[in-house]
């Protein structure tokens, strides 16, 4: 029982400071244009509600250039996927250029949920939504 317990805590702490890692090291965002905002506290201040087609998600597909839809929104992930913050590791390589719904929403291979925190955490990359 310790062992878990322990195991527990560990994923804690690792997504604690995974957490101020990315909050910490963000001063700008990008708007997917190319273009570089301003944000506050790692949260861009501009109003995410750009429209963007699930072809303009699939032509981002790769780590080092990926974007996501999940739940009709859009995100550019690539810092968040090069980062290699991902707990999973590269599973998350299967989410970008997709929609990505079912990956974020259900259960890992593991049989573990995205936590509340995961979900405030992709907020951050949001870009816009879902055309």
């Amino acid at each position: 029982m310790k062992k878990y317990w322990l195991i527990g805590v560990v994923m804690l702490v690792g997504i604690m400071l995974t957490v101020l890692a990315v909050t910490g090291s963000q001063k700008t965002s990008s708007n997917g244009k190319g273009e570089v905002m301003p944000s506050v506290n790692g949260q861009s201040t501009e109003i995410t509600n750009q429209q963007y087609t699930l072809a303009q998600i699939q032509a981002h597909n790769a780590a080092s250039d990926c974007w996501t839809t999940i739940d009709g929104g859009v995100y550019n992930i690539s810092k968040f996927v090069t980062g290699g913050m991902h707990p999973g590791g590269s599973r998350i390589l299967l989410a970008c250029g997709v929609d990505a719904t079912d990956l974020f929403t259900g259960k890992s291979p593991m049989g573990r949920m995205h936590s509340s925190m995961a979900r405030m955490m992709l907020n951050q990359y949001k870009l816009g939504v879902l055309e």
